[in-house]
């Protein structure tokens, strides 16, 4: 049993090390497919407590602008999250993507 657990072991190193080395091949439109799904829960997170208001009201002198200062950052909160975590500028890509004039989307 000691052999079949090792022969496990050795095998699942193996495939995380294969796996591994094709990540450092990818290019970075090949990193943004594969981590691009886990930004809307990132943000849709960040965003939850917000969801949890019933009922705002706004005593400030800014009035609301100071709520969407706070979406704004919460939003700018998710980015920066995003990038800690799985290294992509989501900022800059967007920047990239727009700015294309071929009608073509790659990042």
């Amino acid at each position: 049993e000691g052999a079949a657990i090792l022969a496990r072991g050795q095998a699942e190193a193996k495939a995380k090390e294969l796996l591994a080395d094709a990540y450092r091949k990818f290019d970075e439109a090949a990193v943004l497919l594969q981590t691009l799904p886990l930004v809307p829960p990132i943000v849709r997170e960040a965003a939850a407590p917000l969801g949890n208001i019933d009922n705002l009201t706004v005593v400030d002198p800014s009035g609301a602008s100071k709520l969407t200062e706070t979406v704004v950052r919460t939003a700018a909160e998710g980015t920066a999250i995003a990038k800690s975590l799985l290294g992509i500028d989501l900022a800059e890509v967007m920047r990239r993507l727009a700015s294309r004039s071929d009608g073509e989307h790659k990042a």
